[in-house]
């Protein structure tokens, strides 16, 4: 028998399969549009015991850029949205490092690396290639929102949608 109770589930179940199924159901929109789609991955977990208080230290190349501010404004907001507290003599030494090399693409590299003494805790490189003309600039927050969701893995991703996860991008240029 068909209750009024029934029936409006029903109706509610059929309006949810509709909606989604025709990407009509509102879903979160990243704060910022990427010039690139999506970022290749490669993450390592070598102890998946850490201390959650650190401190960023930018390899040397990265100092000598233009880009350090921005890049570890980035890292920052990306180890507060996994709940680390940064300290001045913090426990675990978060290295990070970006290549930018120049052929017929642009092909970016940002590495995000973990370590407490001489123990490497893990480890995450995010990748894309873009046109020259794109401001390196715009390709960061995807590079380390690309990390942010794999810190803590081990897997390798060839193709990471950004727009599938905004709430990285969100994170990162919060």
């Amino acid at each position: 028998m068909l209750t009024k109770s029934s029936l409006n589930s029903a109706v509610v179940l059929f309006a949810l399969l509709f909606f989604s199924s025709h990407g009509l159901v509102a879903v979160e929109q990243a704060k910022v549009k990427l010039p690139v789609k999506s970022v290749t991955v490669d993450a390592r977990m070598i102890d998946a015991e850490y201390s959650t208080d650190y401190t960023i230290i930018a390899e040397e190349e990265l100092k000598k850029s233009g880009y350090l501010e921005l890049l570890t404004g980035y890292t920052r907001n990306a180890m507060e949205y996994l709940k680390l507290k940064e300290e001045k003599k913090g426990k675990l030494k978060i290295y990070i490092s970006l290549q930018i090399t120049r052929t017929n693409k642009m092909r970016l590299e940002y590495v995000v690396r973990a370590f407490e003494g001489e123990k490497e805790k893990w480890r995450v490189s995010s990748s894309c290639f873009a046109r020259h003309s794109v401001d390196v600039r715009e390709i960061l927050p995807a590079l380390v929102a690309g990390a942010l969701a794999h810190i803590g893995q081990d897997k390798q991703v060839k193709a990471f949608r950004l727009d599938k996860f905004p709430q990285y991008v969100n994170a990162v240029v919060k």
